[in-house]
């Protein structure tokens, strides 16, 4: 017994080909980006606010430090600049001429000594700004605010950038549609 479904036909595929080929040809990367970069700013937003509140970065001696050159400020959520013209691309990460120390915030440092005769590490005291020197630097414990920070907002940060893609391939498909309509 035959139905109605096997007689069906399908009209318009090759105009929906067209379409999306169309949309993964196009050149609006830039368009992508922007997109993708909300949920970028909201993940640099998160790993700001669990960033540890420390000394800004300490210049040459004689010079005041800056205080915008904080770890907190130094979380960056940027598009990439050199890349393929195919693939879009952002990143949130931290701008080594801010805090170049980061990574020893982050991972924490082991106990060094300077055995040689002579070798001093130098400090400038925080409080009244004299220069200390000793012969041995304690332990720092680790301090992981970047990846458990991106660890905790992971799935949520992917269900946004999918909503973005999503909403993107439907906004390039109804712009192809209308060209074809044309």
């Amino acid at each position: 017994m035959a139905t109605a479904l096997d007689h069906a036909t399908l009209q318009g595929m090759p105009e929906l080909v067209k379409a999306f080929e169309e949309i993964a040809n196009a050149p609006n990367t830039r368009k992508y980006e922007t997109r993708l970069m909300k949920p970028a700013r909201k993940l640099r937003n998160s790993i700001r606010a669990a960033a540890p509140d420390g000394p800004a970065k300490q210049g040459p001696p004689g010079r005041v430090p800056n205080p915008a050159k904080t770890i907190k400020n130094s979380i960056i959520a940027k598009k990439f600049k050199k890349k393929r013209k195919d693939h879009p691309a952002v990143m949130v990460a931290v701008h080594y001429r801010i805090a170049p120390h980061s990574y020893l915030v982050e991972y924490g440092t082991a106990g060094r000594r300077h055995p040689k005769k002579g070798e001093y590490v130098w400090f400038r005291r925080e409080s009244d700004g004299e220069l200390i020197r000793k012969k041995s630097v304690a332990p720092m414990p680790a301090n992981p605010f970047f990846r458990k920070t991106f660890d905790n907002n992971k799935s949520s940060i992917i269900r946004e950038m999918k909503v973005e893609t999503l909403n993107f391939i439907d906004e390039a498909a109804a712009e192809a549609s209308k060209k074809t309509l044309k």
